[in-house]
Order: structure tokens, then sequence, then C-alpha cells
């Protein structure tokens, strides 16, 4: 027997006894909680309609003033009924189709696909829902508020959302925070959900600390590569000096606080991580993860239903598909930050982030903390490269083979900017995208070291150290390797591997801004490529580094005038 009854205005409980069929039916209900007090179900009294019908209940037993609470709500206009990942929109003459633009976007390279090309398909990534009533994520109920206030539309908010009792705050330690810190953490305090753009330096583990610090509740902090996975626990247990859990690299060990990989928490929930690349390089591996048994993932799975604060760290670089899907699987999340150094994801997906983690609340660029010192100005060389002229099909492994890594012109250049840099006592890391090119370069430089993903971590920590230190001058590696890279001391970066991703690069770039003693610059060398996919990345990269204003970003063309060839502009000036 099913009971429903009024429990106060717009809520309604439902009991029956327990059957795991009528218990995943109601869990379908957006906004329903278990009242464990009362040992019932509390549901929004415009969705008793649904309720009755995925319970399979009869409306002539659904007592009278059950029934009126049902018609008073759904009376009451346009109604935004507010869960922690889905929000539901109830009323009468909807702007549906401008709802349904506000929760799209247009997938890069739709247009090439068989599916849009026959009309099948309008290119468009859907995020609303028309299952069960309309309803959008909730990240993006600012937009739809917008929006009706754009229209004069009329419209009630009904949060139902279960905002978790009082934690018990931890004190933080660590170094004082900057003022900038300070306001981040102001805002977070006004904001249950949003995207944090820190720029590379600004010290967003310290500000993420703060954050769990502050809010005392069950956290999970989420990272996407086993060196962050460690580099993070390690942080966070000198900041806030409590056990730090950890899910991936093979184990899990819940605390309050706890350090999760995105691979291993997909696999928990099922969720398919696609074969993604930082550039060409594989990052996505966790063959570990595979030692864990059924009740580790079941640990894993209650660990993130009971999340009452989730933060995700370098959100604009995780696979967006995947990082979406788990966002909208941590049902009781009531508190959801993103962090991110970089202003946009180079695959333009940025509206997945937003739904699932809310709109940006600020923004700390790199240009405001180099005004502030807190950062060195960089002085950007692009240098034009032209094409080989090989004859190639249009594909883009043996492109970025020709033109990249057997591109003798292009490496040439490479190792004489860093052999003129080394010679005025300069550090110089030169970043690549495939062993094969590393090698090909440790080959033209004398004296360069060249480290990988592969490489053991103690020979990494040992080169870089050596690097830090200047004994070695010039450190080759992999994009792998400079995942959480922390070398204040470095003089120069050269983007030796070109690549798909511009927002990698601009982060890449924050890396060397460091500031150290006697150092009032960093000289960074990339490349702008004009041949065939790497032109447009090329663009892309250029593009990305304008948005700095304090970035000095110059392109250098393949010959001068007279026969001064550009590369002895760049060493006579620096």
């Amino acid at each position: 027997m099913i009971v429903f009854q009024v429990r106060q205005e717009g809520v309604i409980g439902v009991r029956f006894p327990y059957d795991k069929t009528k218990v995943d039916a109601i869990k379908c209900i957006e906004g329903r909680r278990w009242n464990k007090e009362n040992q019932e179900w509390l549901i929004p009294a415009a969705f008793l309609d649904q309720a009755v019908e995925l319970l399979g209940g009869e409306w002539p037993l659904v007592p009278k003033e059950v029934v009126e609470e049902f018609e008073k709500s759904r009376a009451a206009g346009t109604r935004l009924i507010v869960g922690n990942t889905f929000t539901k929109i109830q009323g009468h003459d909807l702007p549906l189709e401008d709802i349904e633009e506000a929760a799209s976007f247009w997938i890069e390279g739709a247009e090439y696909s068989k599916k849009f090309q026959d009309g099948i398909w309008d290119g468009q990534k859907h995020l609303y829902r028309k299952r069960g009533g309309l309803s959008i994520p909730t990240g993006l109920l600012s937009r739809v508020e917008t929006l009706f206030k754009n229209k004069g539309h009329e419209y009630q908010i009904e949060d139902t959302r279960l905002q978790p009792p009082p934690g018990q705050p931890i004190q933080a330690e660590g170094p004082p925070l900057r003022d900038y810190q300070q306001e981040v953490l102001k805002c977070v305090r006004q904001n249950e959900r949003g995207i944090l753009q820190l720029a590379t330096g600004a010290g967003k583990t310290l500000i993420a600390a703060h954050i769990i610090a502050e809010k005392g509740l069950d956290s999970l902090f989420f990272v996407h590569t086993k060196d962050l996975l460690y580099q993070t626990i390690e942080a966070f247990q000198k900041i806030l000096r409590v056990p730090i859990g950890q899910i991936g690299d093979g184990r899990v060990q819940i605390e309050k606080i706890t350090v999760a990989t995105i691979q291993t928490a997909a696999r928990a929930l099922n969720v398919k991580l696609p074969k993604e690349s930082v550039d060409e390089v594989p990052c996505w591996s966790d063959d570990e993860s595979e030692k864990l048994t059924v009740s580790d993932w079941e640990v894993v799975q209650d660990a993130m239903s009971r999340c009452r604060l989730v933060i995700f760290d370098e959100c604009h670089h995780v696979p967006a598909d995947s990082f979406y899907e788990i966002a909208m699987k941590l049902p009781n999340a009531f508190f959801r930050y993103g962090l991110s150094a970089t202003p946009w994801r180079s695959d333009r997906s940025d509206l997945m982030i937003e739904a699932a983690l809310g709109a940006k609340l600020v923004v700390v660029n790199s240009t405001e903390l180099i005004k502030q010192g807190f950062l060195v100005p960089p002085r950007i060389t692009m240098f034009e490269v032209l094409p080989t002229n090989r004859r190639l099909a249009r594909n883009f492994t043996k492109v970025y083979q020709s033109e990249i890594v057997e591109n003798s012109e292009r490496n040439h250049l490479i190792a004489e900017v860093a052999a003129h840099c080394a010679s005025r006592g300069r550090s110089v890391l030169i970043l690549v995208n495939q062993i094969k090119h590393g090698h090909n370069l440790e080959q033209l430089i004398d004296g360069a070291v060249f480290i990988h993903g592969g490489n053991p971590s103690e020979v990494r920590s040992k080169a870089l150290e050596e690097l830090r230190q200047k004994k070695n001058h010039i450190l080759i590696a992999t994009t792998l390797a400079d995942e959480g890279l922390d070398l204040p001391s470095l003089d120069a970066l050269i983007l030796a591997g070109a690549g798909k991703s511009e927002t990698r690069a601009l982060q890449r770039v924050g890396r060397v801004l460091r500031p150290s003693p006697g150092k009032s610059a960093a000289i960074i060398v990339d490349f702008f490529d004009q041949c065939l996919y790497l032109q447009k990345h090329s663009e892309y990269r250029f593009e990305i580094y304008k948005t700095e204003p304090a970035f000095e970003v110059d392109i250098r063309p393949p010959r001068l005038e007279g026969l001064i060839a550009a590369r002895q502009r760049i060493l006579a000036e620096n």
C-alpha cells in the first residue's frame, strides 16, 4: 500500500513497504529525498503525478488534500524546481526554443559528420531533458533565469536541495593568504557552485584546501593524473594536518577529505573514458585500478554518494563527456567547484563544465599576478615555420611526423636557440609530445638530458632537480613530465611539440612565470607552423596568448630583409 501525505507547503510524504523496484522508481523523481526520522520519502508536490505513475498507485486512492496541494503547485505559474543535478521547469507558454538554445552547443567538427550531412543530426550537444518533463542541468539555472527576465516571463524558484548540516571547520595552516586569495574565498562563501579561473601560480591548491577547511564536510577532490594525486595529498596533509584519503593508483582509502583520480571514479560509476590524450601523449591509463575488488568499487560509490563538497581540478582539461557524467552522478554534492587555469576548453565544450558546476565566479589571470609582482612577465616569440613541401596524405599523424618530429630545419632552430640560452647561463626546458622527437633533439643538443613518462620517477625527479639547480642547463621532456611542474628558477621554455591544445600551452607558459632571485622575465619560444592542421593549432595558441595583456607576443617571419635569418635576431636580443 502506498500512502501520500502533505508534509508542508509544496512537499508530499510518500510511504510504502520496502520494494527495491519502487525505491529505484522514486529515485527517478528530481528533488526527492529520504526522511530517515519519519522513514518516508519527501517529493515536491508538483511531481505527485510522476510518483503515482512510477509507483503504480491509483489516483482515486490519493487523499483529497494531497491532490489539492498538487493542483496548487501546478497552478503557481512557471516554477523552477531546483535539485542538486537537474532543475525541473514547469509552466505554461514556456519559451522552449530559447531554453533549448541556452542548454545546447555546437560540436566542433560536426559539419564533417555523415549524420549532420544527411540532416539526421543538427550538430548540437543538447544538455536539457524532456523525458518526465523539461529539465536542465542546475549549473545552467542562471542562464535560464536571465532568459526569463529578458523576456518578462515570471517564474518562481522552488529549491528542493537538501542543504547539508553545518560541518566541522578545520584550522588550515601554511602560508598567509594573499589579498586576491581572500577575495576568492569570499566569493566561494557566497556561492554554492561555480568555476574558479586561477592562473598557474595563483595557488589553487592552497585555495582549495581553505575551501575544504571552511566547509568541514565530506569532500572529494578530483585530479586527472597519478602525479597530481600524490602531490595534492601531500599538499593537503601539510595545510590541513588531517588524514587525507586516496582513490586511485590501485588504492581505496576513504577519509573525510579524499583525493580521487577521474579514471578510478569513472570505472566505479561505469562511466566510459575515451582514449584521450594530452596532445599526442596518452595520459588516461590507470591499470592499477584494475586490481581493485568489487567491495572496493562499492566503497568508492558510497563515498561519492555521501560527498557534500566536490572540487574538480583542471576541469578544462579532463574529457568533457566523462567529467560531466561523473559530476552528474554525485547526487548529494551541494557544493560544487571547478578549478581552471585557462579561460576556455580547447574543444569548445565549456557549456558542459558550466552545466555540471555552475558559471564562472572569479578570474585571477596571469596579467593580474604579474602586476602584483607574484609572477614575472613573459616574452613569447613564435617563429613562423614554412612547410617542408613533402607530399603527404591528409593524415594528421603523417603530417605531424614530417613537419614536427622529423623537420630538420625546425629541430636545428630549436637546438640553436636552446644552446644560445644555455651559453648565457639560462636554464632551458624543451617540451615535446613524442618520445622520438625528444631523442632527435637530444642528438642535436650537446649536454641535453631527455626524460619522459616511461622513466622511473626517481630519474625524472633527479633531472628536474639538476635543472632547478642549473647543474644541467638544458632538459628535454615529454608533456607528461610537465604535470605539476614547479621550477621557479626556470628561465626559458621552448614549446617544441606544437599540439592541438592551446589551453595547455597557456598553462605551460604559466609554469615558467614563477619568480626567482635575479629573474625579471621569462623567455618562451613557440612555433607558427604553416602547414595542414598545424597552422590552425598555431593560430589557436596565438589567440589564447593574446588574452593576457601583460604577455609580450611576437611572430617572427622565416626570413628578415637581406640575408639575416630570423633566428639571429632573437639570439641577438636575448
